[in-house]
């Protein structure tokens, strides 16, 4: 998957070539052809500073990776996964108790993150502690195909906090901030497709 650079030039590489055409798909606008490939040059930019405790990078519309995965065994597995770009690749899986789906069980690296009983929750979210980030764990198992989606949360955009996370490993928050305050570095969406 081909993902565009980031909003801030601090976040993506040095590239003052010229960079391919992509349409929103993320892949060339022509067949790829030895012969053949249209270049799109890059304007001069005149950088400004960042101010201190601005964030340097902004989640974009390709900052989400969409996996449309099979499910097999009554799990729904993907291997290969970074929560964060520089990060540690993982695997997840999904699991199911039965096939009415009465419990569903998030296993990361072959160890159970969270488990819940889906007949009291076909949608929800939780907070994870992943390589000491935050992340937002939701799941729809209402629509069809069933959705799962793993946000990886930074700093808060107002960086004067005070959370962190208490003895068993959920994030506690004593200024009561609101989650959606915190920016967004990765999302990763999980479609899955049945049978």
């Amino acid at each position: 998957m081909k993902r565009l650079g980031k909003i801030c030039s601090s976040c993506s590489e040095d590239n003052e070539e010229q960079q391919p055409l992509l349409s929103k798909s993320g892949q060339s606008s022509q067949p790829p052809s030895e012969q053949h490939m249209d270049y799109q040059s890059k304007p001069p930019v005149e950088e400004a500073p960042l101010e201190p405790n601005t964030q340097s990078c902004l989640l974009d519309e390709w900052d989400r990776q969409v996996l449309h995965v099979k499910k097999r065994n009554n799990a729904f597995s993907i291997t290969n996964i970074r929560f964060i770009d520089y990060g540690d690749t993982h695997r997840i899986a999904i699991s199911f108790h039965n096939r009415e789906r009465r419990t569903m069980k998030l296993t990361i690296d072959n160890e159970t993150i969270y488990e819940v009983d889906t007949r009291l929750q076909f949608r929800g979210n939780t907070k994870l502690n992943i390589e000491d980030m935050v992340v937002d764990f939701v799941w729809d198992l209402i629509e069809k195909p069933v959705r799962f989606s793993f946000r990886t949360r930074g700093l808060p955009l107002d960086s004067g906090s005070s959370a962190g996370y208490g003895e068993d490993g959920e994030l506690v928050d004593s200024d009561t901030e609101k989650w959606e305050d915190y920016e967004v570095l990765n999302s990763i969406e999980i479609v899955g497709v049945e049978g």
